[in-house]
């Protein structure tokens, strides 16, 4: 029995029929869906279920389990790792892991989890129905899987679900998704009809829907709407019509990242910066056309999406203009009605300047910033360069003293001591205390003198180092050493590191001090720094050390332990998103990147983890002090 609303039950269920199309058994979209799925399986008499989800969703298999154990269906439950792959190397996976005597696979999850249960499905001979954790996969109906080969999407025939059970209840919270992809379907509404890819009663019945859900934030609504361009599609085009625009944005984005091996960018993530930009790029052609009458205003489905939750700017989601303007080109490319020579560089430079986000921004940051009660400041590329002071650096202390809030220093630079940099803060005119200095050597030497007190160290650094060693009571070793220390070695030369080698081969223990890679010196130039010569030691020895600075927890515990200030009120500043801004990552500490130093906004994308906030410099957070 299909439970859907009137607009659904006419002609396109008639016309699909006519043709032999395959319809789910059972479409049922409610917040009591759950709990029918139970009677579903044993009325069908499916016997052993094979309940497959993902980690990132998992509470969505999680309760289905539960419910199956109480309802006693034998169930069998494979999750699969937050950020898979959805190819055929996982679809393997899934084969094996299915038992012979399964009688249904329920697929829990969104586009990629659905599409990986078709093939298997199909492979396999077996029934899969259908529990989305999104409220809008497309081809919920669709007997078609996509799957990645070699980075590339491949489409495949496969079988549609017998049932689709969609609740409601737990939907609610993707909504923001389901939103940018019910706006990206009027966007797509005006390209079919201008190319007569679609008759005006499915151009008129499927608006028709698309506009009621808009009024109106009810996932039922949605989904029906979106399974009905979906029948839509199958009866005009028989399902060879292409998605929206911005889903095809969407998706591209995501399979980007897994063809450049980074942590997947999932398409519900993108869905709604997808939407705006192909907005941009249907804008010219919008004016005066009757058809695009009823096209969204940009702004406000800005405010609506960043009301629910949702990224509207790239540099929420770390993606740089470069990969969204390949995009954009990727989707486009050959299409006539936005073919026009400049028009993706258009969409993707909007966002430079793109209001409503900036506004958000701005408050957001406030909010972040008004409860922070001290900063610890990075040094090299945050307050100095080399030997320069920023010349906004002075200003930003002084606001900071005058809202009562602390400064402290803190910089991974093991090639020098604690007085040298209390010497070179007051030759630079912001003089400070012992108290407020903190270098990573003194991470290192307090784990050390607690863990390892009786050991003996061999030192791969510059003489401040060993003498900060030596001032501790750490007893140094260049014969027969229970520890390898490696440090910023400004002084290093071929004998200490065949020394360290040796020792490193024959067992000793191995630690770094920071695990930079470069350090920044003036007219924007770097030499390799602590984590580059780790590196080199790697290549002969095979050891990596356990580094102590940032982004080292041990690092953030310690500067809680000597303020005495709580975790969520400290904000850490830096320019390098590896070491400064990661040590605050999967913390409550605010992290503000500024880009005076090393990181640049292209380079983010490149990292699984992001700032909290983005600044070009101390004198833009000066702005919120």
């Amino acid at each position: 029995m299909i439970k859907l609303n009137d607009h659904l039950k006419n002609r396109a269920l008639r016309e699909l029929k006519e043709k032999g199309s395959v319809l789910p058994e059972k479409i049922l979209i409610s917040d009591e869906a759950t709990e029918k799925i139970p009677a579903f399986i044993k009325g069908s008499d499916y016997g052993r279920v094979m309940l497959i989800g993902s980690q990132d969703r998992r509470e969505a298999a999680d309760r289905l389990y539960e419910l199956f154990q109480k309802k006693n269906i034998e169930t069998d439950c494979h999750i699969l790792e937050e950020g898979f792959t959805p190819d055929k190397e996982k679809v393997g996976e899934l084969i094996v892991s299915t038992p012979e005597d399964t009688g249904l696979i329920i697929a829990a999850g969104g586009r990629q989890i659905n599409d990986l249960c078709k093939y298997v499905s199909s492979r396999l001979g077996i029934p899969y129905t259908s529990y989305p954790t999104s409220p809008c996969i497309e081809g919920f109906i669709s007997d078609r899987a996509i799957l990645l080969s070699d980075g590339e999407e491949e489409i495949h025939e496969t079988a549609g679900p017998v049932a689709l059970f969609a609740d409601t209840s737990y939907l609610n919270r993707n909504c923001p998704v389901a939103r940018a992809q019910l706006y990206g379907i009027l966007l797509n509404l005006f390209e079919w009809k201008t190319k007569g890819l679609v008759t005006d009663g499915t151009y008129d019945r499927i608006l028709t829907a698309v506009k009621e859900a808009r009024s109106d934030k009810n996932i039922r609504k949605i989904m029906n709407a979106i399974i009905t361009r979906d029948m839509a599609i199958l009866t005009d085009k028989e399902g060879k019509l292409d998605l929206s625009s911005a889903s095809d944005l969407a998706q591209y984005l995501e399979a980007e990242t897994y063809r450049k091996g980074k942590k997947p960018l999932l398409k519900e993530r993108c869905m709604a910066l997808s939407l705006i930009s192909c907005l941009k790029m249907y804008e010219k052609l919008a004016k005066g056309n009757e058809d695009a009458k009823d096209f969204p205003d940009t702004e406000e489905c800005e405010k609506e999406l960043l009301d629910l939750g949702a990224a509207i700017n790239p540099e929420q989601l770390s993606l740089s203009k470069a990969s969204l303007k390949e995009g954009l080109e990727a989707v486009f490319d050959g299409n006539t009605l936005t073919g026009e020579k400049g028009c993706t560089e258009e969409a993707a430079s909007y966002f430079d300047d793109q209001k409503t986000y900036k506004e958000y921004k701005k408050k957001r940051n406030q909010e972040m910033i008004d409860k922070v009660k001290m900063f610890v400041l990075d040094m090299d590329g945050t307050i100095y360069l080399s030997n320069d002071l920023f010349p906004f650096t002075k200003d930003f202390l002084d606001k900071v003293k005058e809202s009562g809030r602390e400064a402290y220093y803190f910089t991974n630079n093991s090639s020098k001591n604690q007085g040298d940099y209390l010497s070179k803060l007051e030759r630079l005119g912001i003089p400070t205390d012992e108290k407020h200095m903190m270098l990573s050597t003194q991470v290192i030497i307090e784990y050390l003198k607690e863990k390892g007190p009786n050991d003996t160290y061999y030192i791969v650094g510059t003489d401040s180092l060993v003498k900060a060693f030596r001032d501790a009571g750490l007893a140094l070793d260049d014969e027969h050493p229970d520890t390898v220390i490696l440090g910023f070695d400004t002084s290093l030369n071929y004998e200490k590191l065949e020394k360290a080698c040796t020792f490193l081969r024959h067992g000793a223990k191995y630690y770094g001090v920071n695990m930079d890679y470069n350090c920044p010196v003036a007219g924007g130039e770097y030499i390799p720094d602590c984590g580059s010569i780790a590196k080199l030691v790697e290549r002969s020895t095979g050891r990596f050390p356990e580094f102590f600075g940032k982004p080292s927890h041990h690092t953030l515990d310690y500067i809680i332990k000597e303020t005495g200030y709580k975790e969520d009120e400290i904000c850490v500043i830096g320019d390098r998103i590896y070491t400064d801004i990661k040590v605050a990552d999967g913390r409550d500490t605010l992290s503000i990147m500024v880009l005076t130093g090393e990181t640049q906004l292209e380079d983010l994308e490149n990292y699984d983890y992001r700032p909290d906030i983005i600044m070009e410099s101390l004198a833009e957070v000066t702005e919120y002090l």
